[in-house]
């Protein structure tokens, strides 16, 4: 397919978080929702006789469709949940701004991390494609405990090397927001050979004394060599 010159429409949203766009977490489970966040707003769609710029979460899970699409064409060897990983957990952190928006949606705050409104962060097709390792889970929620109890929960999640080389990481927990604390328990570093997959575990820890709320923070997955950050998670846990 050949694709002709482009034109390119500023409609002046940027990477801004829109009023209709939902937030977790989910009733059920108290999972972190959304995933991902994607463009949804001025996007050029095809309508019934012509094209149009139309907004809604309908044009941001297309442009997640076709990611997927474009990475299983790409990656055939690679599983569904590879897949799925690869997109959310290679997502762009700190882009989106919650700013504008923050009189629209009482959730809403400006840095952009909020874990139950934009979920691993933007769609990064470029990093999804390369993506050296996948998470079992693309997200942790550790659930609802009660407040002041001093309980600790844990959850396991593995992790598996998607290359052809065999990988060294190093496995954290960073800006943790809330009254509870998370952490992670790995290998250090971890050794990984190609296609091989490890177990590690995360807990979140209830204080003796809080009030009630949300914990939220992001597990990272580092090469041990350089420093670059190969992954990412959103965690989170809920104290009633």
């Amino acid at each position: 397919v050949t694709l002709g010159a482009l034109a390119h429409l500023d409609v002046g949203q940027g990477d801004t978080l829109l009023e209709f766009s939902s937030s977790g977490p989910t009733l059920v489970g108290h999972r972190v929702k959304p995933d991902l966040v994607a463009p949804g707003s001025g996007v050029l769609s095809a309508v019934p006789g012509g094209w149009d710029f139309r907004d809604g979460t309908s044009m941001a899970a297309a442009h997640v469709a076709g990611a997927a699409a474009v990475l299983v064409a790409a990656r055939p060897g690679w599983e569904a949940w590879q897949v799925r990983s690869a997109i959310v957990n290679t997502a762009e952190r700190g882009v989106v701004d919650h700013a504008a928006n923050a009189n629209a949606n009482a959730n809403a705050n400006a840095d952009g991390e909020d874990v139950l409104r934009v979920g691993a962060g933007l769609l990064d097709l470029g990093a999804a494609a390369t993506a050296t390792v996948a998470l079992s889970s693309p997200s942790l929620s550790l659930g609802v405990l009660p407040a002041s109890s001093g309980r600790i929960v844990t959850a396991e999640l593995s992790v598996t090397n998607l290359g052809d080389s065999a990988l060294t990481l190093v496995l954290e927990v960073e800006d943790s927001r809330g009254v509870g604390t998370f952490d992670v328990s790995a290998p250090t570093p971890l050794h990984l050979e190609p296609a091989a997959s490890e177990t590690v575990t995360v807990s979140f820890r209830a204080p003796r004394a809080s009030p009630v709320g949300g914990t939220q923070a992001f597990l990272l997955v580092e090469d041990a060599q350089s420093g670059a950050e190969v992954a990412h998670a959103a965690l989170f846990a809920s104290l009633r």
